[in-house]
């Protein structure tokens, strides 16, 4: 191995990791909201629904678009990466394909949390913690070949706390913020 460090890849964030938001909070996960083709959306025709918005919101005022969902059929008509290894869904996958670039080690960063999500500081923890634990899932996988930067829920600072320590032993080599923060 070459010993190139990728310093700063994405997930894709996926419906398996909101499978991983804990029962009292899983009716608010994440879900895929389908749009009609014929519409200003057009290929950006799914996205997700959290908290009575829509993430990403590719067209109109504030608009702004991201790789997620990999369902929309922008994403969806990708070549250059299978879906499974934007996702992360298939660790030994995304393996392979850091094999072929010559990368030894990702330091991954979320997508969907470059945007403010909810001011709902019960779900902002909910979703921080999905985030992590699926991150911490993929390292552990990857024979410490993937790491990863937390997502500290910072509207509650116990739990930010909380997740830093455990984020620590589970792989995680930074602290994410976005840049108002």
């Amino acid at each position: 191995m070459l010993g190139v460090v990728d310093a700063d890849t994405h997930v894709a964030e996926s419906e398996s990791m909101w499978r991983l938001m804990d029962a009292e909070m899983y009716h608010r996960r994440p879900v895929l909201l389908s749009l009609p083709d014929d519409t200003l959306y057009k290929d950006w025709n799914v996205t997700w629904l959290i908290d009575g918005n829509i993430f990403p919101k590719p067209v109109g005022k504030g608009g702004f678009r991201l790789i997620t969902p990999s369902a929309s059929r922008i994403q969806a008509s990708r070549k250059d990466i299978p879906v499974a290894c934007r996702e992360i869904t298939d660790v030994a996958a995304r393996l392979s394909a850091m094999d072929r670039l010559g990368i030894e080690t990702q330091i991954v960063y979320p997508t969907l949390f470059l945007v403010h999500l909810t001011e709902d500081p019960d779900l902002e923890v909910a979703l921080c913690q999905a985030y992590n634990r699926f991150m911490a899932q993929a390292w552990a996988k990857s024979n410490n070949r993937i790491r990863w930067v937390v997502v500290p829920p910072l509207r509650c600072i116990e739990e930010s706390i909380k997740e830093l320590y455990t984020a620590k032993q589970k792989g995680a080599v930074g602290v994410f913020f976005r840049g108002l923060e």
